[in-house]
C-alpha cells in the first residue's frame, strides 16, 4: 500500500452566537447539545453532493471548486457518537487518466475542469454527555484529510452556532500522554520566526548555499535506549517557558523557535511541541490495521474497528470513563 492511512484526533466545541461567553456543552437537551445539533446538520444533507463553499465571483464562476457528499451516516445515541464517511474532491483541472495495466501512451479519458473524483475518507464524533467539547477523529490517506471541508460545512449550516474543531493537545493531556510513554528525541526547530533565527539560517551553509526565513534548520538529539523519565520529567516542567528550556538543553544550536519531543508509547510515536502545545496534532498510524478494498481504498470495517482502537488510547489519555 502506497498511502499511510491514520487517524487524526481534534477537539470539538459548540458556541451560541447570542451567548458570547458561554460555550455550549453536551447535557443532552436538544436545543443545547452538540451532539443533536451536528446530527442534524450532516443527515440535511447525507447522500448529496454539495459544494463546500458555492460563492461565484463578478463572473458567475464558483471561487471554491471543493466538493463533498456524506454517506454511511449512521449514529448511536447510546455511545453518543457519529460516524460517516465523505468523499471528497475538487474540481478546476483538466487530468488525463492513463492506464497503468497496459501502459499505453494515450490517455483512456480525460477529467474536466468542472469535473472531480470523490475520496472516500472516514469521520467519527464521540460527544460524550457532561463534558465540555466532543472528540473528532478524521482518517488520513497520505496528505488528504477533511478537516477544512467538515469544518466549513458543518458553520455555513448552523446559523446560530459556531462549531470550532480544534487541536486536542494542551499542557495536561500532554504530562498525561508523557506518563505513559518514553521519550525517544528531542527536536531543536528552527523556522526563521525570529530575527536571530533568520540570522542563524543565513549562517547556514551547504556548499555555499544558505537557508533563508522560509526553510528550516533543525536538530535531533537521539538516545537508542530513550531519555531516563527524570530528564522527561524536567523538560515537561518547562512547557511553554523558552528561557528554561534553554538552561535545561545545552547545545551549540542557540537560535531556535521551538522545541518537540517524540514520546513513544507502545508501538506508537507522537511528536509534540513544549513552546506551543496548543497547536500539537495527535496523530495515529493505523496502515497495518488496515485492509484495501476493491476500489484501493481501506475498507469501511477495518476503518471502524482501527477508529475504536484510537478511541480506547484517547479515553486513556484523557482519563475518560464511558
Amino acid at each position: 500500500m502506497a498511502n499511510s492511512v491514520g487517524f487524526s484526533v481534534y477537539k470539538v466545541t459548540v458556541n451560541n452566537k447570542n451567548q458570547r461567553e458561554y460555550w455550549e456543552m453536551y447535557y443532552g437537551y436538544p436545543s443545547h447539545d452538540g451532539f443533536t445539533l451536528i446530527t442534524e446538520i450532516l443527515k440535511s444533507i447525507k447522500n448529496q453532493l454539495i459544494r463546500v463553499d458555492d460563492e461565484k465571483n463578478e463572473d458567475g464562476e464558483y471561487i471554491d471548486n471543493r466538493a463533498a457528499k456524506i454517506i454511511n451516516l449512521t449514529k448511536d445515541v447510546d455511545s453518543r457518537t457519529i460516524e460517516g464517511v465523505m468523499l471528497k474532491g475538487e474540481a478546476g483541472h483538466i487530468k488525463e487518466v492513463y492506464n497503468l495495466e497496459t501502459l499505453s501512451e494515450e490517455p483512456e479519458y480525460t477529467i474536466g475542469k468542472d469535473q472531480a473524483d470523490l475520496m472516500p475518507l472516514f469521520f467519527r464524533f464521540y460527544i460524550p454527555d457532561g463534558m465540555k467539547h466532543g472528540i473528532l477523529m478524521l482518517q488520513t490517506y497520505g496528505i488528504q484529510g477533511i478537516k477544512s471541508y467538515i469544518t466549513e460545512i458543518l458553520n455555513s449550516r448552523a446559523s446560530d452556532h459556531t462549531i470550532k474543531i480544534t487541536q486536542l493537545m494542551d499542557e495536561k493531556v500532554l504530562k498525561q500522554f508523557a506518563k505513559q510513554g518514553k521519550m525517544q528525541d528531542v527536536y531543536l526547530v528552527n523556522s526563521g520566526k525570529s530575527t536571530s533565527s533568520i540570522e542563524a539560517l543565513r549562517n547556514t551553509r551547504i556548499a555555499h548555499s544558505t537557508l533563508d526565513s522560509e526553510d528550516k534548520l533543525e536538530l535531533k538529539m537521539h538516545r537508542k535506549k530513550g531519555h531516563s523519565a527524570a530528564v522527561l520529567h524536567k523538560i515537561i516542567n518547562c512547557i511553554r517557558n523558552k528561557e528554561k528550556l534553554q538552561e535545561e538543553i545545552e547545545t551549540p544550536m542557540r537560535n531556535y523557535d521551538d522545541v518537540l519531543i517524540e514520546i513513544k508509547q507502545g508501538g506508537k510515536k507522537q511528536k509534540f511541541s513544549l513552546l506551543n502545545p496548543d497547536d500539537s496534532p495527535i496523530r495515529y498510524d493505523v496502515t497495518s490495521k488496515i485492509i484495501i478494498g476493491y476500489n484501493g481504498y481501506p475498507t469501511l470495517e477495518s476503518l471502524k474497528l482501527s477508529a475504536e482502537y484510537v478511541w480506547e488510547s484517547i479515553q486513556s489519555i484523557l482519563g475518560i470513563e464511558v
